[in-house]
């Protein structure tokens, strides 16, 4: 679905609660509560969705957001609930992280994060680390159609480890450094952006419960096949 950056604006608006009025409010109270509301995560220790949000924490402020994409043009709205305050972004260029960077940045004018050194990884993460090096691919993507061959290119994730046992996570052109804070669970280490992985390490494959619903894989081998039970991602499995 497409619409026009007013008609985005007044969406955005109508989810702020301070901000709406009687005649400009396109929600209800109640109804904007229940979309608000956490309604599916993977795990206690993930961010989840709400209803049409991602759920996200950035300089410790809950932030629901959505980003799409076009041939033509990238966008991305971010809602900050508690503050009353949103930002919807899109432009055309062709970059997916730009609207990103910019909500990044507002956030470190406004919602400045302290700077903290990043923690140290735990007694045993080095060798724990080598297990998720490799190449993921996400779960979003067709498995039964000719483009399963193209999106076997696309969506993917490249983790590598450093000689400290932190991991260094490549996505769309952005890289991330991690760090495990207990076994099976992974944190981000930039403080201005919380995140949290979950690792499930098993014989043939490892698995990463990621942002949201979406779940990235390791390839065991260049040729695999997914199969995919409903749309949860804790049925599919990769064989030769």
């Amino acid at each position: 679905m497409s619409s026009s950056g007013a008609d985005m604006s007044a969406f955005m608006l109508s989810h702020l609660q301070g901000v709406r009025t009687q005649e400009s409010g396109l929600l209800s109270d109640a109804t904007i509560r229940q979309m608000h509301r956490s309604l599916f995560t993977h795990h206690p220790r993930l961010h989840g969705m709400a209803h049409g949000f991602m759920e996200g924490t950035f300089h410790d402020q809950r932030t629901l957001f959505h980003s799409g994409s076009t041939m033509l043009f990238d966008t991305g709205l971010y809602l900050l609930p508690d503050e009353n305050r949103g930002l919807f972004i899109s432009y055309s260029g062709g970059s997916y992280l730009a609207h990103l960077e910019i909500f990044q940045a507002f956030m470190d004018r406004y919602y400045p994060a302290e700077k903290l050194l990043p923690p140290l990884p735990p007694e045993g993460a080095l060798e724990r680390s080598r297990s998720y090096i490799g190449e993921y691919h996400q779960n979003r993507k067709s498995f039964t159609t000719p483009e399963s061959v193209l999106s076997l290119t696309m969506g993917m994730i490249h983790v590598q480890s450093d000689e400290e046992g932190y991991l260094l996570v490549h996505h769309v052109g952005e890289a991330s450094r991690f760090v495990e804070s207990e076994q099976g669970s992974i944190k981000m280490c930039r403080r201005e952006r919380q995140e949290t992985t979950l690792a499930d390490s098993r014989r043939s494959f490892l698995r990463l419960i990621h942002l949201g619903t979406s779940c990235w894989f390791r390839a065991v081998s260049d040729l695999w096949f997914a199969f995919v039970l409903g749309s949860s991602c804790r049925d599919s499995f990769y064989q030769k």
